[in-house]
């Protein structure tokens, strides 16, 4: 036989197991959603790891092309243009006091040897633009009796007749038929 106080003992430790018991429950659906998350975190730290391992191997793979870049002949081959491009770029965004002595130089340079003006004539046949302009420049510097022997004027008249210039290099041109017939008189 129970007496009152023992079941109110076992009542209240009844209910203390019912408490611990969804403790325990609450604790274990915890558990369970940390385990989920922790899950979860390792797969993204898993996929980071694969993204992470590809990328440096791009990144080598990369490194070497670049490398067999550099190490190739035509790298090699075409370092006095990159140097050149450079110092060009250099030298044109000098002041054009500082540029113009320098490039009078080179024009009487090219004028007065005939094996350094027949390739550089070559490539500047390809830039009409370009040659108008040093032409125009070589007339302002005084190179006006000289220029002759920097164009084909007949080349020029041909093209001027036949309306393959536009209208302002036909101008410059005629400007420059102009200044060198004063120059020449």
């Amino acid at each position: 036989m129970t007496g009152p106080f023992e079941k109110a003992e076992v009542d209240l430790a009844a209910g203390r197991l019912a408490t611990s018991e969804a403790t325990v429950a609450e604790l274990r659906a915890a558990v369970a959603r940390a385990t989920a998350e922790r899950n979860k975190f390792a797969t993204a730290l898993a996929e980071a790891r694969r993204d992470s391992t590809r990328a440096i191997a791009a990144a080598q793979a990369v490194r070497s092309e670049l490398e067999s870049v550099y190490a190739s002949s035509s790298w090699r081959i075409t370092a006095p243009l990159r140097g050149s491009r450079r110092a060009v770029a250099q030298f044109l965004s000098a002041p054009r006091r500082v540029i113009r002595g320098p490039l009078v130089g080179a024009i009487r340079f090219a004028l007065g040897r005939p094996a350094v003006k027949r390739p550089i004539m070559r490539v500047l046949s390809h830039f009409p633009s370009l040659l108008l302009r040093l032409q125009r420049f070589a007339v302002r510097a005084g190179q006006a009796s000289q220029m002759g022997a920097f164009g084909d004027r007949q080349r020029t008249a041909s093209h001027l007749a036949n309306g393959s210039l536009s209208p302002k290099s036909a101008r410059v041109l005629d400007e420059l038929v102009t200044a060198i017939k004063e120059r020449q008189s």
